[in-house]
């Protein structure tokens, strides 16, 4: 077993193309696998990695994005914004539209970028409930200078904005439109999510919006992303209950199943770690 993960490791890093794993196995294992790829690759510059665990919230969508929001805040050691890099020289409203094409979003950004700056505990907290999924009172949205709260839609092309920008920041972007399929030198985004079996225990409307925030973002995101799925529990019986409760048209997404040898036949238990 960690012949493959190392192998599946090594490729997750050094692809082009977006990967999506399914494994069964301790995220610490995991997580040192694709770290010891990572360093060990002669195509491979830099990893950027986040690690999520599946939330608990009645709504798995709004638990995902509060998760990135607050990876990202603790990213930009309170202000997420800081990623941009503002220089006297720069056009906001160019960097908007680099960084998404959701007019909302674009919006937000050239406001909230450079009041982010300023560090002031009141706007600070307001800028934490907007893009957080809180949402803000009239009042509250003249103060940020907008003119209405972030739909679910907008919240996740806002956190793919701020993912984009962590991992492949503008300035790196430029002159790198082509690169070759076995040579891709620009950071890997590794997006671990944890306790993946969760979702077996969640509606089937709740899991297919979950599945289908998952499936946009591995298209926003595109070459050099991987979301590594993990189901941290020894039951053998989650594996086949998470691809269930996944469904279909989202296994066929996956690009490596670590799972194969917890859904064995053999009346063996869970594989050797």
């Amino acid at each position: 077993m960690s012949i493959t993960l190392e192998q599946v490791a090594t490729e997750t890093v050094t692809t082009k193309q977006p990967q999506v794993v399914l494994s069964a196995l301790d995220p610490q294992e995991v997580y040192e696998a694709v770290t010891n790829a990572a360093n060990t690759s002669q195509t491979m510059r830099e990893l950027h990695t986040t690690k999520l665990q599946t939330s608990l919230f009645p709504d798995l969508v709004a638990g995902l994005c509060q998760r990135l929001w607050d990876n990202q805040v603790q990213f930009g050691s309170g202000d997420p914004f800081d990623i941009f890099l503002l220089t006297e020289d720069t056009d906001l409203e160019e960097l908007a539209e680099d960084s998404t094409e959701n007019i909302v979003v674009r919006q937000a950004l050239e406001r909230l970028i450079p009041l982010s700056t300023q560090r002031e505990k009141k706007t600070s907290f307001l800028i934490d409930a907007y893009c957080a999924g809180a949402g803000c009172e009239l009042p509250e949205l003249r103060t940020l200078g907008l003119r209405r709260s972030l739909s679910r839609q907008d919240q996740l092309d806002l956190l793919i904005a701020l993912l984009k920008q962590t991992s492949w920041p503008r300035q790196m972007m430029r002159g790198t439109e082509e690169t070759s399929d076995s040579l891709f030198p620009l950071p890997r985004l590794i997006m671990h999510i944890d306790r993946i079996q969760y979702i077996a225990h969640c509606s089937p409307t709740d899991v297919a919006q979950y599945t289908a925030a998952l499936t946009y973002m591995i298209e926003a995101l595109g070459d050099g992303f991987t979301l590594w799925l993990n189901i941290d529990d020894d039951d053998p019986s989650f594996p086949e209950e998470v691809k269930r409760a996944l469904g279909q048209r989202f296994l066929a997404s996956i690009t490596h199943d670590l799972t194969a040898a917890w859904t064995s036949t053999e009346p063996a238990g869970p594989p050797t770690r």
